[in-house]
């Protein structure tokens, strides 16, 4: 099995502001946001994460809440809630971030 290489976001090479991110790292969430706030802060307008556990859940809210980000939303793990659509059990957990630096 060939190891996954680690990428700084610097280096995907992405120009201008990122419109929509989505954060899916089974675990990881926390690690990947806290180590790349500074770029998210200067390049991310949205963040979707999915999360999947509620330490991570708090910890993410903590840090994010510390750089001024707003909740928009949130779901936590395995909680239902009803929709216009009909009820969902999430399994993981959802929050949905946006960064004030981007609203006009």
């Amino acid at each position: 099995m060939n190891p996954i290489r680690k990428l700084r976001f610097e280096e995907i090479g992405v120009e201008g502001p990122v419109d929509f991110m989505t954060v899916d790292v089974q675990g990881e969430e926390f690690n990947l946001v806290s180590g790349a706030i500074a770029y998210l802060n200067a390049n991310v307008k949205v963040m979707h994460i999915g999360t999947h556990t509620p330490h991570i859940e708090s910890m993410l809210k903590s840090l994010l809440v510390e750089h001024a980000w707003k909740l928009k939303y949130e779901f936590p793990r395995e909680t239902y809630h009803a929709t216009p659509s009909g009820g969902v059990l999430f399994d993981d957990g959802i929050q949905c971030w946006t960064n004030p630096r981007f609203t006009a």
